[in-house]
């Protein structure tokens, strides 16, 4: 069985048992406080408050970091927001445009045929082509 450290360490033997444990232990413990301590400095230049999940540290991702994509996410959301509002606008100007075109085809109908030869009647067809409501 090999070990790596900065090279591999030769297979236990039983005279030097004690001594390669104790060794294994101690780079282990190095490398810990090596890691707590490059944490801790982190931290400190970081700020007190920024309190980071470690793989957030992993991936390099700070506070502010987590901030700008968040503004990115709500811009996003703004943009879907408003381009579904467009949507229902367009909709909405297009059936309005479509009873518009029919009421016009009704009012032509209506010429071609002779209905309207009175000022009323051609009053009350104006109101309805301009979807206005007909005075009482």
């Amino acid at each position: 069985m090999e070990i790596y450290r900065e090279g591999p360490i030769k297979p236990v033997r039983p005279e030097r048992l004690e001594e390669q444990r104790a060794e294994v232990i101690q780079s282990i413990r190095a490398r810990t406080e090596a890691a707590a301590r490059q944490l801790r400095e982190f931290r400190q230049t970081m700020g007190e408050g920024a309190r980071v999940g470690r793989d957030e540290i992993l991936l390099g991702r700070d506070e502010s970091t987590q901030r700008a994509e968040q503004r990115g996410r709500d811009r996003n959301a703004d943009r879907m927001e408003f381009s579904e509002r467009a949507r229902a606008l367009a909709a909405a100007t297009t059936r309005k445009d479509e009873v518009y075109e029919r009421r016009v085809s009704e009012l032509r109908e209506e010429h071609d045929s002779g209905r309207l030869y009175s000022a009323e009647r051609l009053e009350r067809a104006a109101r309805r082509l301009l979807g206005e409501s007909e005075p009482s």
